[in-house]
């Protein structure tokens, strides 16, 4: 596996860099949830030797600053102008090479986190998949809240997020992602900031994950919130990974697709339908997400049911397919005209196909892909599910 990928755009003069450090949410362990994010934000709080915050160096030379933090790994990452690159990559090395945060900076950032953890209990959507997540992947490093607690983030202590952090650098892999404007003797600035250890994940083996269809009142929300949700593992990796974006071009990720036309635009049971996909190293997961009134949400999720058992049985017709072929091709196109959709993607064919995969490979892809398989994949995946709901109960007014 490459530990610095390049994806090189002549005719552009900026480019997006991402430094991703291989420790997410499942790898935590117990008692320390929200470890992964809680370093994320202290990384925002390093300072260069004249005292600026790594932020300020990016954005004073023209750039944008932002990370996130997933289950499997840490994403910090700029889109800057061609000429900022050896200031901002100088920048990049301070994130590796120091950790010089205060007890003051910690224990505000701690309350920072704090706020994010409780603004979330406030989202229904938040909420729900977080209870979702909690049953389907119990015994996994994937039951647990990318944010964690508020327990665990105040137990955080200088001496303990210096260790961790250490540990972190020392023991994970680190790599480079690169795609806009580059020249050759850029490269030799990047290798002090990769570490070139096998990738870490969490093997989760889905026919031993827990199944279930439960639902609870919450006096908290008016509506009715649910999850459905699907998980498998890989047989053919990027057939399975292509299988579900047919199958959810067709069914929900468009106006034009089945249960959004069917839900919404037919019946008008909900405001809210939308798809979450997620691919692990070792295993996806496809959910949907609906809310709707009380009295609506038995209607609704027949009508899913429905239709997904009518996919299983019959499959897609001719123009349904032809339909997903075009929109993933669109959507491929348009992506690959951004920098920084572009330095994720890339970073994820070589973790996934371990290589670089370009426009026309994806597209031919597509085009010829196995319809035969598609069938197979959504009647092995998606012939059974979990749910959780909540039920509306609060008072309006």
């Amino acid at each position: 596996m490459e530990y610095i990928i390049i994806d090189p755009i002549d005719h552009i003069r900026s480019l997006s860099i991402g430094l991703v450090i291989n420790f997410g949410a499942s790898l935590e362990s117990k008692g320390k949830e929200g470890l992964a994010h809680f370093l994320e934000h202290l990384i925002f709080r390093i300072k260069d030797k004249e005292g600026n915050y790594i932020s300020r160096i990016v954005e004073e030379n023209g750039g944008i600053f932002n990370g996130y933090t997933t289950y499997e790994y840490i994403l910090i990452y700029a889109r800057i102008p061609y000429y900022s690159f050896y200031k901002v990559i100088e920048a990049f090395k301070f994130m590796i090479d120091k950790f010089d945060i205060t007890i003051d900076e910690l224990e505000t950032e701690k309350g920072v986190v704090i706020e994010e953890i409780r603004s979330s209990l406030d989202d229904p959507e938040e909420v729900i998949f977080e209870r979702y997540n909690r049953l389907r992947y119990e015994g996994t490093g994937f039951s647990h809240s990318i944010l964690g607690n508020e327990d665990t983030i105040k137990n955080i202590t200088l001496e303990s997020i210096l260790k961790d952090r250490n540990l972190i650098f020392k023991k994970y892999p680190r790599f480079i992602s690169i795609s806009g404007y580059f020249k050759e003797n850029f490269l030799s600035y990047l290798s002090p900031l990769v570490n070139e250890i096998e990738y870490q994940y969490n093997k989760v083996d889905v026919k031993k994950l827990r199944s279930f269809k439960k639902i609870d009142n919450s006096d908290k929300f008016n509506q009715s919130h649910f999850v459905l949700g699907f998980d498998f593992n890989y047989n053919d990796i990027m057939k399975d990974h292509y299988s579900v974006l047919f199958f959810n071009a067709i069914m929900l990720d468009t106006l034009s697709s089945r249960l959004f036309k069917k839900l919404r635009d037919d019946k008008g049971l909900v405001y809210v339908i939308y798809p979450s996909i997620e691919f692990y190293k070792e295993f996806g997961s496809y959910s949907i997400y609906f809310s709707t009134s009380k009295e609506k949400y038995k209607e609704v999720l027949d009508i899913i049911e429905r239709e997904i058992y009518d996919i299983i049985k019959k499959g897609f017709s001719k123009s349904e397919i032809n339909f997903a072929k075009n929109y993933l091709k669109g959507q491929i196109i348009m992506s690959d005209e951004s920098p920084s959709r572009r330095m994720i993607n890339i970073f994820k064919h070589q973790l996934f196909y371990n290589k670089i995969l370009s426009i026309d490979e994806r597209i031919n892809f597509i085009e010829n892909f196995d319809i035969d398989y598609l069938n197979y994949f959504i009647q092995t995946t998606f012939k059974d599910f979990s749910l959780y709901g909540l039920i509306g109960e609060a008072k309006n007014g």
